[in-house]
């Protein structure tokens, strides 16, 4: 019976994914500066600007914090996390993940430099949460993009708002081993800058738009059995997950200039798994071990002149001792950005079972991110919290 279950979830969640993927390829799209470009660079082949573009050109006109991940904890794992989507910044990664029992969190920091090498004014800040209600799940989180105080600063955001619900609790009520997050994310892009970059002086311009991103999550978690007379504390466990998220749905356009052709937001598709084992009950502090290994495509769908579909591979891993400290490592495969390097992250915080409530838990994490040459990596810094009574 589990076994039919989880078939039955998994083709109806390809059938959504593929026919989501399909919808709507416009005969005409630009370059999208997603995350990967940012972090590593941006050339002007790439975003059909002037041969003297910069990488400030690619940010000042591009929606960068649409695509910037929120968080150290993902970004040490070389951004393979679409599969695993926990915490604050879910509504980022996957808002399938959003309908799954997981505890109240709170991003109530994160800052990354985007400019090291070149300029330290260019920061990111990120600020999120998730909590739920009656089985609805729900995330928000803020993307703020600055640009310092120079002549010709400014800074982009992006809001996302979301929502997700667990259809396993409505196919197949009575198991607890599978369950299936569906969710959908509404989000708003809106820069305020000014532009220097080739011209002779400041251009302010405010150019926005909106889109929405629809995610799944699948998950399955095989239990040990309690030894004899055993009631009380964690279960040790192994488990899969399959996620997958259709970005910018619907291809909605931002009028960067006026009187210029708008530019499309690029239709993305990301698919992950990944790999999850916990053992060892170690009171107060829950799984003396968890351990994830997880692997991502992601995918770029263009059709437009001198670009094309961009297509990159992301692994990661974790490994967490009694919910205290926390090793991350990645890889990056991007050949269309020449980058192809590690990713690593460490984390150090608490997770504590039935002291302050049910869970509660808080943790400082860091992540040193590289970039294509010359650029130099990137450090990103992020204080999250969690509480499920």
């Amino acid at each position: 019976m589990p076994v039919k279950v989880a078939g039955r979830l998994i083709l109806v969640s390809g059938i959504l994914v593929c026919c989501a993927a399909g919808i709507g390829f416009p005969s005409r799209a630009y370059c999208e500066l997603d995350a990967d470009r940012a972090f590593a660079g941006c050339g002007a082949e790439e975003t059909r600007l002037s041969p003297t573009t910069d990488i400030f050109d690619c940010l000042f006109l591009l929606p960068t914090t649409s695509s910037a991940p929120p968080d150290a904890r993902s970004q040490g794992m070389g951004r393979a996390f679409t599969a695993i989507a926990e915490g604050p910044a879910a509504v980022f990664w996957n808002p399938g993940a959003l309908g799954l029992p997981q505890p109240q969190s709170l991003l109530p920091f994160s800052r990354a430099e985007l400019g090291p090498g070149v300029s330290g004014d260019v920061v990111l800040y990120s600020f999120g949460g998730t909590g739920r209600w009656k089985g609805i799940g729900a995330g928000a989180l803020l993307n703020r993009l600055s640009y310092g105080e120079s002549e010709c600063g400014g800074s982009d955001y992006t809001l996302r708002l979301g929502g997700g619900l667990n259809l396993a609790s409505f196919i197949a009520p009575a198991q607890e081993r599978f369950r299936w997050g569906v969710g959908a994310s509404f989000k708003r892009i809106k820069m305020d800058n000014s532009y220097e970059g080739s011209f002779t002086e400041c251009t302010e311009f405010a150019p926005s738009g909106w889109d929405i991103d629809l995610g799944t999550l699948l998950t399955y978690h095989s239990y040990q059995r309690p030894s004899s007379g055993d009631t009380h504390g964690l279960q040790s466990y192994v488990g899969m997950r399959a996620g997958a998220v259709v970005g910018n749905l619907l291809k909605n356009e931002i009028e960067i200039v006026e009187g210029a052709d708008p530019w499309p937001l690029s239709r993305v598709l990301r698919l992950g798994f990944a790999f999850e084992g916990a053992f060892r009950d170690s009171p107060p502090f829950g799984h003396a071990v968890r351990a994830v290994l997880s692997v991502e495509r992601k995918v770029i769908y263009i059709d437009a002149g001198d670009c094309d579909e961009r297509t990159s591979d992301h692994f990661g891993g974790e490994l967490r001792l009694l919910g205290i400290f926390a090793a991350r490592v990645g890889y990056i495969d991007d050949p269309r950005n020449k980058l192809e390097d590690w990713s690593w992250g460490l984390g150090l915080g608490i997770d504590l079972r039935d002291v302050v409530a049910e869970r509660f838990g808080v943790e400082l994490a860091f992540a040193s991110i590289p970039r294509a040459d010359p650029f130099e990596r990137i450090h990103q810094i992020t204080l999250s919290a969690w509480i499920d009574s």
